[in-house]
Protein backbone atom coordinates (compact mmCIF):
# COMPACT_ATOMS: atom_id res chain seq x y z
CA UNK A 1 0.00 0.00 0.00
CA UNK A 2 1.74 3.25 -1.04
CA UNK A 3 0.86 6.10 2.04
CA UNK A 4 2.99 8.95 0.35
CA UNK A 5 4.91 9.15 -3.10
CA UNK A 6 5.91 12.23 -5.18
CA UNK A 7 6.48 13.10 -8.66
CA UNK A 8 9.88 11.24 -8.75
CA UNK A 9 9.34 8.08 -6.79
CA UNK A 10 6.07 7.63 -9.63
CA UNK A 11 8.15 7.92 -12.35
CA UNK A 12 11.03 5.95 -11.31
CA UNK A 13 8.18 3.12 -11.02
CA UNK A 14 6.29 4.03 -14.05
CA UNK A 15 10.20 3.12 -15.85
CA UNK A 16 10.43 -0.26 -14.18
CA UNK A 17 7.46 -1.68 -15.35
CA UNK A 18 7.26 -0.55 -18.52
CA UNK A 19 10.26 -2.32 -20.10
CA UNK A 20 11.34 0.74 -21.70
CA UNK A 21 14.87 1.32 -23.29
CA UNK A 22 16.18 4.94 -23.98
CA UNK A 23 15.62 8.39 -21.88
CA UNK A 24 14.29 7.97 -18.21
CA UNK A 25 11.30 10.11 -17.82
CA UNK A 26 11.35 13.00 -16.07
CA UNK A 27 8.85 13.78 -13.27
CA UNK A 28 8.68 17.56 -14.75
CA UNK A 29 7.19 16.12 -17.84
CA UNK A 30 5.35 13.42 -15.46
CA UNK A 31 2.21 15.81 -14.83
CA UNK A 32 0.84 16.43 -18.16
CA UNK A 33 1.28 12.23 -19.80
CA UNK A 34 -0.50 11.41 -16.63
CA UNK A 35 -3.40 14.39 -17.20
CA UNK A 36 -3.50 12.17 -20.55
CA UNK A 37 -3.94 8.81 -19.15
CA UNK A 38 -5.66 9.45 -16.21
CA UNK A 39 -9.06 10.11 -18.03
CA UNK A 40 -12.46 9.26 -15.63
CA UNK A 41 -12.74 5.89 -17.87
CA UNK A 42 -9.28 4.61 -16.65
CA UNK A 43 -9.73 5.68 -13.20
CA UNK A 44 -12.46 3.65 -12.67
CA UNK A 45 -10.31 0.95 -13.56
CA UNK A 46 -8.43 0.95 -9.90
CA UNK A 47 -11.95 0.33 -8.24
CA UNK A 48 -13.18 -2.57 -10.57
CA UNK A 49 -13.37 -6.20 -10.04
CA UNK A 50 -12.43 -6.56 -13.77
CA UNK A 51 -10.77 -4.64 -16.39
CA UNK A 52 -10.88 -4.81 -20.10
CA UNK A 53 -8.44 -3.14 -21.95
CA UNK A 54 -10.40 -1.96 -25.26
CA UNK A 55 -8.18 -0.81 -28.22
CA UNK A 56 -10.67 2.01 -30.25
CA UNK A 57 -14.30 3.09 -28.97
CA UNK A 58 -15.46 1.31 -25.97
CA UNK A 59 -19.34 2.01 -26.38
CA UNK A 60 -19.34 -0.42 -28.64
CA UNK A 61 -18.36 -3.56 -26.07
CA UNK A 62 -20.77 -1.90 -23.51
CA UNK A 63 -24.04 -1.86 -25.98
CA UNK A 64 -23.13 -5.45 -27.26
CA UNK A 65 -23.27 -6.47 -22.97
CA UNK A 66 -26.90 -4.51 -22.93
CA UNK A 67 -28.15 -6.05 -26.09
CA UNK A 68 -26.91 -9.76 -24.39
CA UNK A 69 -28.46 -8.69 -20.95
CA UNK A 70 -25.25 -6.95 -19.11
CA UNK A 71 -24.39 -4.33 -17.25
CA UNK A 72 -20.85 -4.52 -17.15
CA UNK A 73 -20.68 -0.93 -14.97
CA UNK A 74 -22.88 -2.96 -11.97
CA UNK A 75 -21.36 -5.98 -12.27
CA UNK A 76 -17.98 -4.60 -11.31
CA UNK A 77 -16.03 -4.56 -14.43
CA UNK A 78 -14.22 -1.15 -16.08
CA UNK A 79 -13.97 -0.96 -19.66
CA UNK A 80 -10.82 1.31 -19.96
CA UNK A 81 -10.09 2.82 -23.38
CA UNK A 82 -5.91 2.51 -24.81
CA UNK A 83 -5.06 3.66 -27.80
CA UNK A 84 -1.62 1.21 -28.48
CA UNK A 85 1.14 3.46 -30.15
CA UNK A 86 -0.69 7.15 -29.59
CA UNK A 87 -0.60 7.18 -25.80
CA UNK A 88 1.82 6.68 -23.30
CA UNK A 89 3.00 3.30 -23.47
CA UNK A 90 2.40 2.73 -19.50
CA UNK A 91 -1.28 3.04 -20.09
CA UNK A 92 -1.79 -0.98 -19.30
CA UNK A 93 1.08 -1.58 -16.82
CA UNK A 94 -0.80 1.07 -14.01
CA UNK A 95 -3.17 -2.02 -13.53
CA UNK A 96 -0.32 -4.38 -12.24
CA UNK A 97 -0.07 -5.14 -8.59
Amino acid sequence: MVYTTNLTQVTEELWSISNQKGVVYAADTLRPRMQVLLTPWMNEGFFADTVVLVEGDRSALLAVGELEGYDMESMGSASCRVEAGKIWTAQPSCFEN
